[in-house]
């Protein structure tokens, strides 16, 4: 007699099927249990200790230890009550617990990062473009929606969100070069269902309609990219193209800049006096990190740049723009949130978790920077990444490895 068969999705919405049939439903109706089978899936196969499970789930509260054993058994009761096979999903092992891999489940987070790690080791190109329609397809939106606010699911949502959106751009790039621009019209689209206020999606799909000779939809696009301030008002079809191609450039520019950050930021720091420049702001991220460690909140690094207009800017105008972004991303961000200049165009931002509502901080400060009259025509692009602690090596810290030019950090608060 064969396995039942377990399908579990958790981006875009939490559900549990067993051979097609919603099942444990009742989850629901009590968060601690949700929460405690959502927190031993994403962990997939990694046993948790109840030291973890208990900090997570109830923080400090003193009958930690009891509630997670009484949460453990009501859930286990549901489980049987539901079908003898989901009695056993749950394993207890030298005092933790672990979702039991030996069943037959199909798990869509578990799914995405395998097809993931695939498609980096593959090198040929069409292999490669499918693996990314099985992410893009995998990717049902968000992870664990209910889950927001919660943040040891932040860090996962990001991870996973950025891995959808590589695949995604990738699809994009493949049909541009295959002159396939209704498939880019289709997969923008797509992707704008999934992130309403994706500025790169919005370009992609714009630029599509007008080679498509469909300039209208292309018009009301552009207008309705303004109106959520994933646009600035200066942007027109006839200059957009151009603007996208200084966006790509810089956009590459900024992930090298976001990769020598991570970098530089994984390099263990000796104790001792700090002066107001990037080297303070590593030392801050080093040790919000090592409390991270120990106590498993969500911190975020952001990387982000400005894109100049079409004429060749001065450095006075640039200086003066990046005046009005400092000033915004100070009012905007908060109190708990950290920001640092890195270079002529360029801020690096340590946030402290996500909205409540689950909305990113960045999108309220790139919508609030485009309705600022300071813009001057400059576009705003950024990049979130979660860092994680590196202990020190045994021979010492590692030599920071940062670009020349990014190594003199004004303090913008």
């Amino acid at each position: 007699m064969s396995q039942p068969m377990i399908r579990i999705s958790m981006l875009g919405k939490f559900e549990i099927e067993l051979n097609g049939r919603p099942v444990l439903q009742a989850l629901a109706q009590s968060r601690k249990v949700q929460l405690l089978v959502q927190y031993l899936l994403l962990q997939y196969g990694r046993p948790a200790t109840h030291a973890e499970l208990t900090a997570t789930l109830w923080g400090n509260a003193g009958d930690a230890d009891m509630s997670l054993r009484a949460v453990m058994h009501r859930f286990r009761t549901m489980a049987e009550k539901e079908d003898p096979v989901l009695k056993n999903c749950i394993l207890t092992t030298r005092g933790a617990y672990v979702w039991n891999t030996e069943l037959d489940a199909q798990v869509d987070v578990v799914i995405l990062r395998r097809l993931a790690d695939e498609a980096a080791a593959q090198t040929d190109p069409d292999a490669k473009a499918a693996l990314y329609r099985r992410i893009v397809d995998v990717y049902g939106g968000s992870l664990l929606p209910d889950t927001t606010g919660e943040p040891w699911a932040e860090r996962h949502r990001i991870q996973l969100q950025n891995l959808y959106k590589d695949a995604l751009l990738g699809l994009i790039r493949l049909h541009k070069e295959r002159g396939e621009l209704d498939r880019v019209v289709e997969l923008c689209a797509r992707g704008l269902q999934v992130e309403a206020g994706d500025q790169r999606l919005y370009m992609e799909q714009i630029l599509a309609l007008d080679q498509l000779g469909r300039s209208e939809q292309s018009a009301q696009l552009i207008r309705e990219a303004i109106n959520l301030g994933c646009l600035h008002g200066d942007s027109r079809a006839r200059t957009l193209n151009a603007s996208y191609n200084r966006m790509r450039s810089s956009e590459q520019m900024l992930q090298q800049d976001l990769a020598g950050l991570v970098d530089g930021l994984r390099a263990p720091r000796p104790s001792g006096a700090l002066l107001c420049t990037y080297e303070e702001f590593s030392a801050i991220c080093h040790a919000e990190l090592r409390l991270r460690a120990r106590y498993d909140f969500s911190l975020f690094l952001a990387a982000v740049r400005l894109v100049p207009p079409l004429s060749r800017p001065g450095a006075a105008r640039t200086a003066a723009v990046m005046q009005v972004l400092g000033q915004i991303l100070c009012t905007t961000l908060r109190t708990s949130d950290v920001v640092a200049r890195y270079g002529d165009t360029g801020y690096v931002l340590l946030l402290g978790g996500l909205a409540a509502d689950g909305n990113s901080p960045m999108e309220r400060v790139r919508s609030a920077f485009y309705r600022d009259p300071g813009h001057d025509g400059y576009q705003l692009i950024y990049r979130l990444h979660t860092p994680e602690y590196v202990p020190e090596p045994p021979n010492g810290p590692a030599q920071q490895v940062l670009p020349s030019r990014e190594r003199t950090v004004k303090k913008d608060r």
